[in-house]
């Protein structure tokens, strides 16, 4: 087995590769992947039996993923290896400081791979959308109690940010796009990433809106307390927005967060995810 870096022309040896997953986004989106990711291939003389990668963000974050094994291969320890190459090739990047990845609790194997790299847990959240019944409901939340004033200046945004980190539990982390948590800190507000994010404030609070085009048509809610559904004022202006660019509303809950939902058909979620991550010095 050798393992080398992915280039457009492997395009057909990732179309036949047997992952066993249904509409599978890796092997859909490889070219675009290939556009945005760092991606390796694992071979067994000439067939393409593992990917994995990574995706920098902030120039200081190294999101580790991708990882796939042909089912014919799977048990033999490629994946732990796959990874244990990523994140080095990772951190040869100078700048890159923190290596992590996200999996969902039920994935013991994946979990395994953390601890063989030495990523402690970091949060568990719920990722998912607002479905029709959802936004109808919370569209007509309206409240004058509520009143959220936008803000324009990407300095005003990152005070506001970094207030809220310094009174956050700093275990918590920062939904920078979908699936992609990160650690909540500084480096992270870029004037060219609050560029593309909508910021409203009340008093203490604040909430971030972005579009999000990677998996879907995509309002990115980035809200950072547990009584979002209680922010009546957030959500008019969400799904009103949401309604005019014809996208779908996506939210990072914690569990307090999903244990208040009004009703659980309000958002279509999947089985919790876990970040691990770990910060090199």
């Amino acid at each position: 087995m050798y393992i080398r870096t992915l280039a457009f022309h492997d395009q057909k040896a990732v179309e036949k590769m047997d992952t066993g997953i249904p509409h599978d986004y890796v092997k859909e989106k490889f070219l675009y992947l290939l556009c945005h990711d760092h991606l390796f291939g694992a071979f067994s003389g000439d067939e393409l039996i593992s990917i994995a990668g990574y995706t920098v963000f902030a120039e200081q974050y190294a999101m580790l993923g991708r990882l796939r094994t042909a089912a014919a291969y799977r048990g033999r320890g490629i994946g732990t290896i796959m990874m244990e190459y990523v994140q080095t090739k990772a951190l040869e990047q100078p700048a890159v400081q923190w290596t992590g990845f996200i999996t969902q609790v039920t994935n013991k194997q994946t979990i395994k791979i953390a601890q063989t790299l030495m990523l402690e847990p970091v949060q568990t959240q719920y990722y998912g959308y607002l479905t029709a019944a959802g936004e109808k409901a919370l569209s007509q939340r309206t409240s004058s109690r509520h009143e959220w004033e936008k803000v324009m200046d990407n300095n005003k945004k990152r005070q506001l940010l970094q207030r809220t980190a310094n009174d956050y539990d700093r275990t918590r982390v920062f939904p920078y796009n979908i699936y992609c948590p990160l650690p909540f800190e500084e480096s992270l507000w870029s004037d060219r990433y609050l560029d593309q994010c909508q910021c409203y404030q009340s008093g203490s609070r604040l909430f971030l809106l972005m579009k999000d085009d990677r998996i879907g048509s995509y309002y990115h809610v980035k809200y950072f307390w547990n009584d979002v559904f209680e922010q009546h004022g957030l959500w008019s202006i969400v799904t009103n927005q949401a309604a005019l660019s014809h996208r779908r509303i996506w939210l990072d809950l914690t569990p307090s967060s999903a244990r208040s939902l009004p009703d659980v058909s309000y958002v279509k979620v999947d089985t919790p995810w876990t970040l691990f991550g770990r910060h090199f010095s």
